[in-house]
């Protein structure tokens, strides 16, 4: 496998892995902490939480809307959730389909989040969305603890 073929992050977080699944199921939830910095709100477009259902994610970055589709093949709560992650134009990496996979296990009092992302076009994609994941999950923990 090619180094910009899969990204994985590895993060724990100190709450009930339901509310971490909640986090990731409810678009109440997506829309307070699923971006990648503060310059780029999210908006809720369209969600469908069914296996086989599309959403649509719009990001208002400073410059221009970023729109991300996709279809949830996966879900199994609170454990698992596979998706298919795909941009729209004018955005850079437009059309190309990855699929992200978020694991959630227990441990003790806490939550280990396993996210991985594969079938990137190239290693500029896999870091560009390794820095927007990166992001995401800081404020996914911020998240967490206003909703604990």
């Amino acid at each position: 496998m090619k180094e910009y073929e899969q990204l994985v992050i590895r993060k724990t977080f100190i709450h009930p892995r339901e509310l971490v699944f909640q986090a990731w199921s409810q678009p109440d939830h997506i829309s307070n902490w699923l971006f990648p910095d503060l310059n780029c709100p999210i908006k809720v477009e369209e969600f469908d939480f069914t296996v086989g259902g599309n959403y649509r994610f719009a990001f208002h970055g400073l410059e221009q809307v970023d729109l991300v589709t996709g279809k949830y093949q996966i879900i199994d709560p609170p454990r698992k959730l596979e998706f298919t992650w795909v941009w729209e134009k004018p955005t850079q990496d437009a059309g190309i389909h990855t699929i992200v996979t978020i694991e959630l296990s227990e441990n003790d009092n806490s939550t280990e989040l396993l996210l991985t992302q594969k079938a990137f076009g190239s290693i500029e994609m896999c870091n560009r969305h390794k820095l927007g994941w990166e992001g995401a999950i800081h404020f996914l923990e911020s998240h967490l603890a206003k909703n604990s």
